[in-house]
């Protein structure tokens, strides 16, 4: 079987031994891969020095049928997104989308949309919510599991949103035990995200940090577990939707 070729993040990485390492990479056409990069800790390898998490670089492996784990032969570094490291808040927001992209996609199902979204958000300078918000509606998008947002708003402050249906209402008649109540100025800026020209940059982080942690939490039930990064993104925001 002939090497496969792909650009890719590093999402997740381990010690296997004291050379090699276990790694969760999501490559641009080959989706999520998971592997075995033996030797990738050795100074002199084919591995720009070992994985690090947030890194994006060339990789080449073999896959078999018969094996779970891929056989990573080589990394070409070309991005450490060290930027990231200057401002813990972008850190952790980094932290929590590629958590949320691992989880999220399946093994091996190609989703390039996803993978230059992850590029261009982890190029930001500083990360703010309004990209985190925009990158979890992509992977809601490309995932199937994309929120109805057509409810109509005129005259509302407050409208609820029903997780098992994907979709909002106007009262919790629907799901009076499970209906989230969500504001109505939350609902416009999801709606801003799908528009041509993109969400506006006047918003206020506050407002914006109410929407994407209304996606971490829709998230978060679609998954059916909790995001470990979300805490040390959202903080108490999450608190009753967890």
């Amino acid at each position: 079987m002939p090497p496969l070729h792909d650009e890719a993040i590093c999402l997740r990485h381990s010690e296997w031994s004291e050379t090699s390492q276990l790694v969760t990479l999501l490559g641009r056409q080959s989706g999520l891969v998971r592997g075995l990069a033996k030797g990738s800790r050795r100074e002199r390898s084919a591995f720009s020095g070992g994985f690090e998490l947030l890194a994006r670089g060339h990789v080449v492996f073999y896959e078999k049928p018969t094996r779970e784990l891929a056989n990573i032969t080589a990394w070409d570094l070309s991005h450490t997104q060290g930027h990231l490291r200057k401002h813990l808040p972008s850190l952790w927001r980094a932290m929590y989308a590629i958590d949320l992209a691992q989880r999220a996609l399946p093994v091996r199902e190609p989703h390039p949309r996803t993978f230059d979204a992850l590029c261009e958000f982890l190029e930001k300078s500083t990360i703010g919510m309004v990209h985190l918000a925009t990158f979890q509606w992509c992977l809601l998008d490309e995932s199937g599991h994309k929120p109805d947002l057509s409810l109509e708003t005129s005259g509302r402050s407050i409208a609820y949103f029903l997780p098992e249906a994907g979709r909002f209402e106007a009262d919790q008649t629907g799901g009076a035990n499970t209906a989230w109540p969500v504001r109505i100025r939350t609902l416009l800026l999801l709606r801003s995200i799908t528009e041509p020209q993109g969400p506006g940059t006047t918003s206020d982080e506050d407002s914006w940090t109410r929407a994407s942690a209304f996606l971490a939490a829709y998230w978060m039930w679609v998954l059916g577990r909790p995001i470990p990064a979300a805490r040390a993104v959202f903080g108490d925001r999450l608190a009753t939707r967890e």
